[in-house]
Parts: structure tokens; C-alpha cells; sequence
């Protein structure tokens, strides 16, 4: 009997242990599955975390580049900014600044910023950039109504996640203060007329006399031939003049030395007119006992002008920018034109 019970009481001790391991190894490997889950769930927490913030260093450095593209740009326009007046320098220069900022940061934006491999991709919104100019210093604040995004799909989970990003640049800019000293402090104008009065009068006469005597040079003078006289040239008419006498004029004018902004330079394009009246009298006695024959061409010269001057401002820091189809460090320019139109006359 006592044998019995042993056998019994060991057997029922067998079928717990079994029981008690199996349940165990159940509730372990569930757990085991559990906590992977939670894992791999947390690592991409973490992955598409990193993706947004790496995403929002992208879009700041794009928005970077962007006003470094921009400013190259809006130099190479070489817009009229003044005609024989002024005009708001930083309004037309900040009007053309902000489109052309605008329209190179969505370069950056329009695809899905792309973090490790394809399944972490963010998509990024369109952005509006202000700009503006203080104290020399030029700053650049970009905002969106939407947001960063990113999602992660697996079996049995979904995450998703978004993020605000505003991006703000700014750096020294002196051109822009530059170019309104020029404007307002040296009137470039006032030099350039005074340096194109001082050549005409050195250099073009401002009238001029011919005249013919005797019948055997009866006839009639040409203007042209006065003014050739007076000045000691030999044009065939005034379009050749009007042609050399403009470019000798732009060359004078690009070798204005402006001392007090060495970084400006004078390109300028210059149209000059000579103007004349030529009135002229005649005294025909040639068929008369006494024969006689005198012309008198007498003429008065005036000379139109019109110099489109090319104001250059250079800073001298480089910036990598695209030009055509590579990409190069060049210095940003500030380029306007002046139209300065006058008349020099006795």
C-alpha cells in the first residue's frame, strides 16, 4: 500500500513538472515575441525621428543655398534702377530678391527628402521665404503651413510621425547699403556729366565756318564738311562721327576713379547725337561783267547724350552658386543702371 501511494504521489509530481514546464515555455515565448515587437517599434521611433531631424538640416541648408543662388541671380538681371532720379533701393532690390529665393527652395522641396533607404521617406512642404536687409545684414526667414511627415508601415503597426520646422538665415551683406551711399552721397550723375563736359570742350568745337570764293569753285558745302574742318577729322558723314565720337565717350566715362567706393566700376553704353544747324549764304555774281561767286556755310554744334552706366558692386566674399550647368564659388555682384541723358553746347 505504502508502494502504491510512492507511485501514485511520484506521478502526479511528473505530470506537474511537465505541466508547469510547458506553461512556462508558453508564457516565455510570448513574452520573447512581445518584446521584440517593442524593439523593432522603437527602433523605427528612433529611425523616423532621426529622419525628420536630418530632413529639417536639409531644408536649412537648401534655404542657405537658395539666397546664395538667388542673390547671383538677381545680379545678373541688371535692372534700370535709376533715371536722372532715385529710387528705393532695398524695396526694388528685396522685390526681386524674394520670388527668385522662393523659386529656388522649391527645388529643394519638391521631392520627398529620402533618409537612409526608401522605406524612410519625408515629405516636405512647400515653403515662403521673407527677406529682408538691417544693418547690413541680410536674413532670411522661411515658413509653411504644413509640415514634415514621415510614416512607417509593418504588420500590425503604423507609425507616423510629423514635425513644424521654421528656418531662419541670415549673414553679412554690405552691397545693398553700398549701392544707396553711391546714390546718395556721390550723384554719379554730377561726375559723369562734368567728366563728359570737360571732354567735349577739350575735344569737339562747338562751331564751325567754311566758306568757297571765285566761279571756278562754285558750288555748295556739305555740313559735314564743316564740322570735319572744325574739328580736324574726316568723316564721311554724322553717323561715323556720332559712332567714334560715343565710344570715345564710354571710354572716358569707364575710367571714372571713384576713390571713396573702390568696389564700384563704370561700365558704361553711351549714344551720342551732334546736332547742327547749318544756316549758309550765297552771292552768285558769276554771270556778270565782273564776275564773283562766294558761299559762306556757317554752323552751330551741339551734342546729345545718353549713357546707360553700368554701377557694379563686387563683395569680396565667394559663395557656391550654379552657373550654366556647373557649380562654381563666385563673388555676388549688386549691378544697376543709370540713364543719364544731357546736351553739351557753347
Amino acid at each position: 500500500m505504502k508502494g502504491s501511494a510512492t507511485s501514485i504521489f511520484i506521478m502526479i509530481l511528473a505530470a506537474t513538472i511537465i505541466f508547469t514546464t510547458i506553461y512556462a515555455f508558453g508564457i516565455t515565448n510570448e513574452s520573447g515575441e512581445g518584446i521584440q515587437r517593442g524593439q523593432t517599434i522603437q527602433k523605427d521611433y528612433h529611425t523616423i525621428s532621426t529622419a525628420l531631424d536630418v530632413a529639417s538640416v536639409y531644408l536649412e541648408t537648401g534655404l542657405r543655398y537658395s539666397i546664395y543662388q538667388a542673390l547671383y541671380e538677381v545680379g545678373l538681371q541688371n535692372k534700370t534702377w535709376y533715371n536722372n532720379g532715385k529710387i528705393d533701393v532695398k524695396q526694388d532690390f528685396l522685390k526681386r530678391l524674394k520670388p527668385s529665393t522662393d523659386a529656388v527652395l522649391i527645388k529643394y522641396t519638391r521631392d520627398p527628402f529620402m533618409f537612409l533607404d526608401n522605406n524612410y521617406l519625408v515629405t516636405l512642404p512647400q515653403y515662403s521665404v521673407e527677406v529682408n536687409v538691417e544693418n547690413n545684414t541680410l536674413t532670411a526667414d522661411a515658413s509653411s503651413s504644413g509640415r514634415l511627415q514621415v510614416e512607417k508601415t509593418r504588420p500590425e503597426e503604423n507609425i507616423f510621425l510629423e514635425k513644424t520646422v521654421k528656418m531662419s538665415e541670415s549673414f553679412d551683406y554690405k552691397l545693398l547699403s553700398d549701392a544707396q551711399k553711391f546714390l546718395d552721397g556721390v550723384n554719379d550723375a554730377d561726375i559723369i556729366n562734368q567728366t563728359v563736359s570737360d571732354y567735349f570742350n577739350k575735344t569737339w568745337k562747338t562751331s564751325g565756318e567754311l566758306q568757297l570764293s571765285g566761279c571756278q569753285n562754285k558750288g555748295q558745302i556739305e555740313s559735314i564738311s564743316v564740322f570735319n574742318d572744325a574739328n580736324g577729322k574726316g568723316f564721311s558723314n554724322f553717323t561715323q562721327a556720332e559712332q567714334s565720337i560715343s565710344a570715345e565717350v564710354a571710354s572716358t566715362v569707364s575710367m571714372i576713379n571713384l576713390t571713396k567706393y573702390p568696389t564700384v566700376k563704370l561700365s558704361p553704353s553711351t549714344t551720342v547725337l551732334v546736332n547742327f544747324d547749318c544756316p549758309a549764304t550765297k552771292n552768285d555774281l558769276c554771270d556778270k561783267p565782273e564776275p564773283s561767286y562766294k558761299y559762306t556755310k556757317t554752323c552751330n554744334f551741339t551734342y546729345s547724350y545718353q549713357i546707360n552706366t553700368s554701377v557694379v558692386l563686387e563683395n569680396n566674399q565667394t559663395y557656391p552658386v550654379k552657373t550654366d550647368s556647373t557649380i562654381q564659388f563666385v563673388n555676388h555682384l549688386l549691378e544697376f543702371t543709370h540713364i543719364i541723358s544731357s546736351q553739351y553746347k557753347a
